[in-house]
């Protein structure tokens, strides 16, 4: 489903809609802000299940999906 690059390019970019509603800013506040504490954003790893990628790592990660499939973003 990519949710993680989805929310992540809510929280560099804007709030937008999603689904049949809408990430607002207040969804991407608690994300965003436990991001910044931890320095890492979630990924689903098809065989690893769940991990945690340093910003440096995981900004890496979502430009290079973006720049794959630039359509990753539109959910």
């Amino acid at each position: 489903m990519n949710l993680e690059f989805i929310l992540w390019d809510a929280v560099i970019n804007e709030p937008r809609s999603f689904g049949f509603d809408n990430i607002t800013q207040a969804d991407i506040e608690l994300p965003e802000a436990k991001s910044k504490v931890c320095n890492c954003w979630i990924y689903v790893d098809e065989k690893l299940e769940e991990m945690a990628n340093d910003l440096k790592d995981w900004n890496k990660k979502y430009v290079a999906k973006l720049n794959s499939d630039n359509k990753i973003t539109t959910g």
